[in-house]
């Protein structure tokens, strides 16, 4: 007997497999951003069965992994459950991904991980510029809420030396 998710869950997948930079960028833009879609991406469904092999959940735990480039060249790893897997499951999947991060000697981070650091780099660089220089002018705030991780963290490293909120902005333009 099929169960709801038999239904449902394959299509996505399908789908996502076909529209994976439309996905991105319409579920995770800041993560699009940062991907050279230039470069191929692979799908890593083998890899992501083997973690998961013993489990007896059907066509439950065959969710995305995907390989993909980084504007600044690394390999990252890019996973998105289209569905919540019991914590039993879960939990074994996070320890055999850090066994294949070791082995294949890369780094594997979340979409929701990178945008939590985006997010996090973003809150910390706010913070320091206002103690630094009390409360930002408006094309400040503009220029924090577009910026992409790299120059967040440029100016995060700007607003040790820069005399003036202009200069932290200035000293730090990215290519």
């Amino acid at each position: 007997m099929d169960t709801p998710n038999d239904q449902y869950d394959s299509p996505w997948k399908r789908a996502v497999e076909n529209y994976l930079q439309e996905f991105m960028e319409f579920y995770f833009p800041l993560v699009h951003a940062e991907i050279d879609w230039a470069k191929e991406h692979v799908f890593l469904d083998q890899e992501l069965r083997a973690v998961v092999q013993d489990a007896e959940l059907g066509k439950l735990f065959v969710d995305k992994l995907v390989r993909v480039n980084v504007l600044n060249g690394d390999e990252k790893w890019i996973l998105d459950w289209l569905m919540q897997l019991p914590e039993w499951l879960n939990s074994k999947v996070w320890q055999e991904l850090e066994t294949i991060e070791e082995n294949e000697n890369m780094e594997y981070i979340t979409s929701v991980e990178r945008i939590g650091m985006i997010r996090g780099q973003y809150t910390l660089l706010k913070s320091q510029l206002e103690c630094r220089f009390c409360l930002l002018p408006e094309w400040a705030s503009e220029r924090l809420k577009c910026a992409k991780a790299k120059e967040l963290e440029a100016w995060g490293k700007a607003i040790l030396t820069a005399p003036t909120l202009e200069a932290v902005f200035k000293k730090s333009d990215v290519p």
